[in-house]
C-alpha cells in the first residue's frame, strides 16, 4: 500500500520543500499565504507521517530513552520557531517587515529552517524511524538551499542592513557552523 511506504512520503515532502523555493524566487506566488500554508502544512505533515509505525521501514532501539531524546528535539524545534511568530509568516520577505537580528537571529540567519530540520529528526527519533533519520542530512540541504534563495530576496530588501547583518551573523542554518 502506497500510504505505508516511506519513499512516497519523502517524495511529497520533497514537492512540498520544493515549492517552499517557488515562494522565496517568486514575487507572485511570494505573496500567496495560501500556497504558502499549503507547502508548510504538506511538507511538515509528509516528514511526520513518514517517521509513524504504520510506515514500513527499518526501526531502531525502543525505551523511554529514545522517546525523551524525540520529545526533546521537538521541543527545541518549537522553541526555535517561537520567535518567528513575530513576522509576516509563509512569504517572502518584505521590507515593510523589521528585520530581526537579536536572540536566535542572533545565532543563525534562518532560524525556521534550522526548526523544520529538528523538527523532522525529532519524530524520526521519537518513533525509531531509521529512514527518517538518514533523510536528515537531504532536509538540511534543502533547507540550505532555500537559505540561498531566501537570502538573495533579503538582500533586495533590506540591502547593506541585510549584507551587514550576513557579516555579524556568518551561520545560516546551524549554530557554530559558517556556511
Amino acid at each position: 500500500m502506497v500510504l505505508s511506504n516511506p519513499f512516497f512520503w519523502a517524495f511529497v515532502a520533497t514537492v512540498a520543500l520544493v515549492g517552499g523555493d517557488a515562494i522565496q524566487g517568486s514575487p507572485v506566488v511570494g505573496r500567496s499565504t495560501l500556497f504558502g500554508l499549503v507547502v508548510v502544512l504538506v511538507a511538515t505533515i509528509a516528514r511526520v507521517v513518514l517517521a509513524l509505525p504504520f510506515v514500513v521501514q527499518p526501526r531502531f532501539g525502543a525505551g523511554p530513552g529514545r522517546s525523551i531524546v524525540g520529545v526533546g528535539i521537538v521541543a527545541l524545534s518549537l522553541a526555535t520557531m517561537a520567535p518567528l511568530l513575530r513576522i509576516r509568516p509563509l512569504t517572502r520577505p518584505d521590507e515593510v517587515e523589521t528585520l530581526r537580528t537579536s536572540g536566535v537571529y542572533g545565532m543563525v540567519r534562518h532560524p525556521g529552517y534550522l526548526a523544520n530540520v529538528l523538527w523532522g529528526l525529532g519524530w524520526a527519533v521519537l518513533f525509531g524511524s531509521t529512514i527518517g533519520v538518514l533523510l536528515t542530512p537531504v532536509w538540511a540541504a534543502v533547507f540550505w538551499l532555500h537559505a540561498l534563495i531566501e537570502e538573495e530576496a533579503l538582500q533586495r530588501a533590506y540591502g547593506n542592513a541585510y549584507r551587514d547583518y550576513m557579516a555579524r551573523v556568518p551561520c545560516r542554518l546551524i549554530p557554530g557552523v559558517p556556511f
